[in-house]
């Protein structure tokens, strides 16, 4: 009788065989994973001596990378917690264990619950990252067809804290451009309009002026450092762009707020160029250096 007594106040061999199998693999794979990471990063260097320049949406990647990581451990930290707290109530003695396990089921409920939370938040950022990944990509591949009329286009512009999206520099003068990819009404048929009056935009679902103090702060920041860079006073035009947005204009702002395909024909028509070519090369070379990837 005290025997089947004791047995009963504790789990079975075969219950903590089969939870810790359940749950051994898990942080194993977490571990090996780690450590393959540190092996990794020591045993290998990139092979290329001259770094690249970086790719359009090269900063929004690298935050999906570490979204999609932390996404991930989340969801394995919510699936561990419930695993451990069912291991743990098994070792409760038989006389607390209903007491105990009421108390063990709350605090993993409440934890489940603020990992849950920022797991629901997590996921719409990395949708709407994912979103202005694709944006900046499709306004890059627009920009680089500059190249035929004499203009070099760089993305990515890392600075403090943010980044500038494209930079174009050419004869009539350099150009900041702020993208900004916004979801069209699934009610909507073709290509989706917004008409911007000189002050703010106004899409199908009301009006704001999201991008436009970016571009302008983004044009400024990036004069200021050119021109300390170069030793002359450059200035620059600032321009948000809106992929797969039809942009109609009713007057002219500080900003140009323009669909990619029309900023080709935004540029002026100049018989002297804005820059001479030394002074082009002095800021290619300055936005060159400054836009390499680290490797």
């Amino acid at each position: 009788m005290h025997t089947l007594l004791a047995l009963s106040d504790g789990p079975d061999a075969f219950t903590i065989g089969y939870l810790i199998l359940s749950i051994v693999p898990l942080f194993a794979l977490g571990i090996a994973l780690a450590w393959r990471r540190k092996k990794f990063a020591k045993e290998s260097r990139s092979p290329f001596s001259d770094a690249p320049l970086r790719p359009a949406g090269e900063s929004l990647r690298l935050k999906i990378e570490d979204m999609s990581d932390e996404l991930t451990m989340l969801l394995l930290s919510i699936l561990l917690a419930g695993l451990c707290s069912t291991i743990a109530v098994q070792f409760y003695p038989l006389s607390v264990r209903v007491g105990m396990g009421a108390v063990t089921f709350l605090l993993v409920l409440a934890y489940q619950g603020c990992q849950g939370f920022r797991l629901w938040k997590l996921q719409k950022e990395l949708r709407d990252h994912r979103l202005g990944f694709e944006g900046e990509r499709v306004v890059g591949e627009i920009l680089n067809q500059l190249v035929s009329d004499g203009y070099q286009v760089f993305h990515d512009l890392p600075f403090d804290g943010f980044n500038i999206d494209h930079v174009i520099v050419g004869p009539t003068g350099v150009y900041s451009v702020e993208t900004k990819t916004r979801r069209k009404p699934a009610d909507i048929k073709g290509t989706p309009k917004v008409f911007f009056d000189g002050q703010q935009l106004k899409f199908p679902w009301g009006t704001d002026r999201f991008g436009l103090e970016q571009a302008e702060r983004n044009a400024a920041t990036l004069s200021k450092w050119l021109s300390k860079a170069t030793g002359e006073k450059t200035e620059v035009e600032p321009i948000l762009t809106l992929p797969g947005w039809w942009v109609e204009r009713t007057a002219n702002g500080s900003v140009k707020v323009l669909n990619p395909k029309q900023i080709r024909q935004s540029f002026p028509r100049r018989s002297n160029p804005a820059l001479t070519p030394d002074r082009l090369e002095r800021i290619r070379h300055q936005l060159s250096e400054k836009c390499r990837m680290d490797v």
